[in-house]
């Protein structure tokens, strides 16, 4: 029970600074030292979410979890727990990319799943601007297109959120979660989300239409921007 309390709380602290390549080492020890009836729901959900947004990454549209998945079966109980149910549904938005679902389940996501699907925030951002400026002629950037590419809080009031509780709480489902790149921001901070949303539109290359008089609305020209986007650079790689 100790190296696996241990190896559990490596494995927390790694994902709230961001170490991914020493989360992973935790991960494959406490697969070796769970058993069947003691591994916890909350370490198979960041199994599931790690896998899950790596196969996005490479375009490998979920192949790596189908073993995963079909262990599930063998802990009873394990399958149906919030945290894997939550990682299950995080799975499906990214293979079918599903950008709203994807980022209302982040300003949901129990314990610290946000940590991995940060992983997949920048490129799932940039695919929904694609598809955007292709679907559209011309875009208001408003609260819908801060919503949608997860710069402010869904609107619905009834929408769970991830709340902040101490590492050594026992039996706590929910853990500080820190500043991760989703960072969403509530109602009242609409103008610093739409200042994020408008750094992330020029990191891309979005062209904007010229403002009208007394229109202070920032509108995409999406025909001008569908040939100019690129994926921004990682500056905090």
């Amino acid at each position: 029970d100790l190296p696996i309390a241990i190896y559990e709380a490596h494995a927390r602290a790694a994902l709230e600074y961001g170490d991914m390549a020493e989360y992973n080492q935790c991960q494959s020890q406490l697969r070796g030292l769970y058993s069947a009836k003691t591994r916890k729901p909350e370490f198979v959900a960041y199994r599931v979410l790690y896998q899950s947004v790596f196969s996005f990454l490479n375009k490998n549209k979920g192949e790596i979890v189908v073993g995963l998945l079909e262990s599930l079966d063998d802990a009873e109980g394990v399958s149906g727990d919030v945290h894997v149910r939550h990682a299950l549904d995080v799975r499906k938005a990214l293979v079918s990319c599903n950008f709203a679902a994807f980022f209302r389940l982040y300003d949901s996501a129990p314990a610290l799943g946000r940590a991995l699907m940060d992983l997949a925030v920048p490129k799932l951002r940039f695919e929904c601007l694609v598809a955007f400026s292709r679907a559209f002629m011309r875009l208001d950037v408003g609260d819908f297109l801060c919503s949608v590419l997860g710069f402010l809080s869904p609107p619905a009031a009834d929408a769970p959120k991830a709340k902040k509780a101490s590492f050594y709480e026992p039996g706590c489902s929910r853990y500080s979660t820190g500043e991760f790149e989703g960072g969403f921001r509530g109602v009242q901070d609409r103008e610093e989300a739409l200042e994020e949303c408008m750094e992330f539109l020029e990191a891309c290359g979005v062209v904007m239409l010229p403002s009208t008089k007394g229109d202070e609305t920032p509108v995409i020209d999406c025909r001008a921007t569908a040939s100019s986007l690129k994926m921004p650079e990682e500056k905090d790689q």
